[in-house]
């Protein structure tokens, strides 16, 4: 728990000093938003809308507030103190200050992958850098000294009546970056094409671009808050895609990637999410998506959440710190898993490892006996136990049964074949099952 305290007070303390260094004017750029510029292929966006806001919600959230405590200012001064000793110790390279760096982003900050043929991925970075744009133009600048004095071969072309700055040959394998400024926004790329195609996006060309992908465009709509509030943080992933483009020329990838359909996994179509800061009653709200393909196949059939009630069931306490509940098709899952495993090991494989290992031991089939007990409801949440000690967080994970009878009675065998490990036990006139201190204590190597 401490461990965990000081992990919070970390994140708290650099979120402040972030926090510090983002505030400043209101975002000055007039360019479309990232996905309006990212090729419609784009695998993998991580964007932040407004630099400055997302710091200013972070500080009015428990973290932020936590960073402003007077008792931990102390170690507020330290880190940040410590930060910008490091930060000064390069001030000669990079020629500014902790303040003045952390200042730059006034706007937009997007980091995006986009797959290249016969090149893999490349990458791209575009930052709105406002009224700070002469600090951003002075980082470039000791930047491209330190490309000049590598070696690397510095040349200039123009895309779409925009000066792009190209360096070849960096590194071990040679690697390209190409950098240009546009609307008072700073971009890195490290592939022309992809330069061509977020200008002509920027410059009003036909382009096709990620905001017009179905996918993305379906994830999006699915994040969006319910009052209307808009997120701070958006994200998106084409994750086949941005493997079979990571792993060209790889053999293993390819195994993979032959396998995907048999598994079920060719049916992602993206992933993708938002989180919104200091909304209402909230420090964040967090949503996420997964797209995949109707209808669903292999290991995607197994997750089989249905819809259902998800008001608090009437005995969980009021003081929990946390709270899940879900619907579930536990047979449905079940016979998604048999037929994956059986596609691969063999038709009749599961059935005869669940009869091998629990069958014979046990006396009965579990499957045919416990899953017609479950009604599909799941609950589960977290609770401290009083006095607080470092073990005081106590758990409790709920199935609804539609079969209480028969649950007792299959409970009753496997405590049976359990030798005591398992107990039955009566509290308040109810019955429950307790595995044994003895059973809890055991280790693989112990005697028996």
């Amino acid at each position: 728990m401490l461990h965990s305290l000081r992990r919070g007070l970390r994140f708290a303390v650099v979120g402040a000093v972030l926090a510090a260094g983002f505030w400043a004017t209101p975002r000055a750029g007039a360019r479309p938003p990232a996905a309006r510029l990212l090729p419609e292929k784009t695998v993998l966006m991580f964007s932040v809308a407004d630099c400055p806001d997302l710091a200013k919600r972070f500080m009015n959230t428990g973290l932020g507030r936590m960073s402003q405590d007077p008792q931990l200012s102390p170690l507020v001064k330290h880190l940040y103190g410590s930060l910008s000793d490091v930060v000064a110790s390069l001030r000669d390279r990079i020629g500014l200050s902790l303040a003045e760096l952390l200042a730059i982003p006034q706007g937009e900050f997007t980091f995006a992958l986009i797959p290249v043929e016969d090149e893999g991925l490349a990458a791209v970075m575009i930052l709105d850098a406002g009224s700070q744009l002469a600090s951003a133009r002075g980082l470039w600048l000791r930047v491209s000294e330190a490309l000049d004095k590598s070696g690397a071969a510095k040349s200039q072309e123009n895309v779409a009546g925009v000066a792009v700055t190209v360096y070849d040959g960096l590194g071990p394998q040679q690697r390209r970056v190409m950098y240009f400024e546009k609307d008072a926004s700073l971009v890195l790329a490290t592939n022309m094409a992809a330069v061509q195609a977020i200008l002509e996006a920027w410059t009003g060309g036909a382009a096709k671009t990620l905001h017009a992908h179905p996918a993305f465009a379906a994830i999006q709509r699915r994040c969006q808050g319910e009052k209307g509030e808009e997120p701070q943080v958006t994200w998106y992933a084409d994750p086949v895609s941005l493997v079979r483009a990571a792993g060209q020329g790889n053999a293993g990838v390819q195994i993979f990637l032959a396998l995907l359909p048999t598994l079920g996994l060719d049916g992602l179509q993206g992933v993708g999410g938002a989180m919104a800061f200091d909304v209402g009653l909230f420090d964040s709200i967090t949503q996420a998506h997964v797209l995949l393909e109707n209808p669903r196949s292999g290991l995607f059939d197994v997750l089989a959440l249905v819809d259902g009630d998800s008001a608090p069931e009437p005995w969980t306490p009021n003081d929990v710190i946390n709270y899940l509940t879900f619907h579930w098709d536990f047979k449905r899952s079940y016979k998604a898993i048999e037929k994956v495993y059986d596609s691969i090991r063999g038709e009749g494989s599961l059935a005869s490892q669940i009869k091998r290992r629990f069958e014979e031991p046990l006396g009965f089939d579990p499957i045919s006996r416990i899953l017609p007990t479950l009604e599909g409801r799941v609950t589960y949440f977290n609770t401290i136990e009083r006095p607080v000690t470092p073990n005081s967080q106590a758990f409790l994970l709920a199935l609804r049964l539609k079969d209480a009878e028969a649950m007792t009675k299959v409970l009753d065998a496997i405590a049976s074949k359990s030798r005591g490990e398992l107990v039955r036990q009566s509290l308040s006139g109810k019955d429950y099952y307790q595995v044994s201190a003895a059973a809890r204590m055991r280790r693989p190597d112990a005697p028996s």
